[in-house]
């Protein structure tokens, strides 16, 4: 999930897999999909992980985007838990 979020907010970043095999940061979920299914992983693990960051990165990157380009009353829509946020405000005071 974390490497399929990374690898969309940077698209322009060059990457080479193994050495010979160049190719942009978007792909690194689906090149690492492909080496672990090659090796005999089990690519459920891979794929909910994709699906998941693919979620993530369109409710908290393109929908707010969307919402501002249609005026819609709601903008964001994935929130910190206030409980979290005050955990970790009164953490940060701490140190």
């Amino acid at each position: 999930m974390m490497v399929y979020v990374w690898g969309q907010r940077n698209p322009l970043v060059r990457m080479n897999f193994l050495g010979f095999f160049p190719f942009t940061a978007p792909y690194l979920p689906w090149v690492l999909f492909s080496f672990s299914v090659m090796l005999g992983n089990n690519a459920l693990i891979d794929l909910i992980g994709i699906a998941v960051g693919h979620a993530y990165f369109f409710l908290d990157e393109i929908l707010p985007q969307i919402a501002e380009i249609r005026s819609w009353r709601i903008r964001r829509f994935l929130y910190t838990p206030e409980i979290l946020r005050y955990a970790l405000q009164a953490q940060a005071v701490d140190l």
